[in-house]
């Protein structure tokens, strides 16, 4: 399995580890797990790492998950996924795409650069523990 989750019970967020070469149906599994955790526990904060990973899917199947997988699985909307930018050119592509698909439904998916600005991202919060702008 070319993917690992975690979650962080304090922050309540799920963090879903990425690496070698991703399927989409890899993808797909990844995206039913964090589903199910979150029915199971109820959070709605999932941070995304895909360093040293290859992207094998097809935009095709990127695009299925926040068009179809994430209704027909209830996944629920006002969960917020952070994607940290991935090294590989093909890689960030793929994240670019999906970050766009998910925008264009409505579902809440950021870009980001760093782990921190992702967990900020993620908790509402800026370093100094705060608010951070437009989130209030």
């Amino acid at each position: 399995m070319p993917f690992t989750l975690k979650q962080d019970p304090v922050l309540g967020v799920v963090e879903v580890t990425f690496t070698g070469l991703i399927t989409g149906t890899d993808l797909r599994d990844a995206v039913s797990k964090c589903i199910s955790l979150q029915k199971q526990t109820g959070t709605t904060r999932f941070l995304v790492e895909a360093f040293g990973c290859d992207v094998g899917a097809t935009f095709f199947e990127i695009y299925d998950i926040p068009d179809k997988q994430s209704w027909k699985e209830e996944f629920n909307r006002r969960s917020r996924v952070a994607v940290i930018l991935p090294d590989s050119a093909k890689t960030r592509e793929a994240a670019q795409f999906y970050q766009t698909a998910c925008q264009n439904r409505g579902w809440y998916t950021n870009l980001c650069l760093d782990r921190q600005s992702a967990m900020e991202w993620l908790t509402g919060t800026n370093a100094t523990g705060k608010l951070a702008a437009g989130q209030g």
